[in-house]
């Protein structure tokens, strides 16, 4: 394969599926880095489906979701369950688009069950949202509120598999921090003067319906059967990476004294260390 002749496309089979910002729109962080610096960094290093790509930080799962359209194994860690979640659904691409239509289908119909008998009344994160002034202070309204709840909850008690859970969960985070929630990011989180004009179901239906579209595209391509494992945990810690990788002692030690250099690797039995500012920017262990 020429990596050079795809960085544009990122299509390692043809499949117009594998363009540009395929599966990486599923969730983004605003103060990620683009997929295309990721394609350049592949192709500057000439980066191969013989290599193997660990990404410590790996946040939203960009340098992962790149490496699998480009056919390179990859292995990501992070310390944050909303990251960690989005990238075992970005790179997971073995899902059955029609029976994910038809889990959609299931999840609205159990979603007016719940609302018909007002249980989310009682939900402790409905309370939380009004105690902590969240609802009161504009970020999102009473309204919208009791909807993404009510979602929640379908998406819980409709039966279906675990991937398939996670991936309907990641598309109503992703449809509340994009479309549904009345705040913006510039790059710090702050409330809108005036609130959204957005539909809770119609937000979540159009989130599903470009992933699964992305998913229709790509699932019979020979990226999709390349590996990506992603796990919870801190890097900081040995013994997350060992677990990570594989490579046990050996490889801790080979790469120790780097990753120390780094600030990113303490003895678990010791305080991590405490990251410092860097002028008037904070680097990326800081945030």
């Amino acid at each position: 394969m020429n990596a050079s002749a795809n960085s544009e496309n990122n299509v390692s089979d043809g499949h117009g599926a594998l363009e540009g910002e395929s599966f990486h729109q599923w969730y983004q962080i605003i103060i990620g880095f683009d997929w295309k610096l990721v394609q350049h960094i592949i192709d500057c290093f000439k980066i191969g489906p013989n290599h193997l790509v660990l990404d410590p930080f790996c946040g939203a799962g960009t340098t992962l979701v790149q490496c699998k359209k480009q056919g390179i194994p990859s292995v990501g860690i992070d310390a944050n369950p909303v990251c960690t979640l989005a990238s075992q659904v970005k790179t997971f691409w073995h899902l059955n688009p029609d029976q994910l239509k038809a889990l959609l289908d299931e999840v609205l119909d159990e979603m007016v069950t719940i609302e018909c008998d007002d249980l989310v009344a009682s939900d402790l994160a409905l309370a939380y949202l009004q105690e902590s002034g969240m609802i009161e202070r504009g970020w999102l309204s009473l309204h919208k509120a009791k909807k993404i709840l009510a979602l929640n909850a379908a998406i819980k008690h409709t039966e279906m598999k675990p991937a398939e859970r996670k991936f309907f969960r990641l598309a109503l985070v992703s449809a509340v921090v994009d479309r549904i929630a009345d705040i913006k990011f510039g790059p710090e989180v702050y409330c809108l003067k005036s609130p959204k004009r957005t539909h809770v179901i119609h937000s979540f239906v159009d989130a599903i319906d470009m992933m699964i579209a992305d998913l229709a595209g790509a699932r019979q391509s020979e990226s999709s059967r390349v590996k990506s494992d992603v796990h919870l945990g801190d890097s900081r810690e040995a013994g997350v990476l060992k677990k990570a990788v594989g490579g046990g002692a050996d490889f801790i030690g080979e790469h120790e004294l780097a990753f120390k250099q780094a600030g990113c690797l303490w003895d678990h039995r010791q305080s991590p260390p405490q990251p410092r500012p860097k002028g008037k920017h904070l680097s990326r262990t800081t945030l």
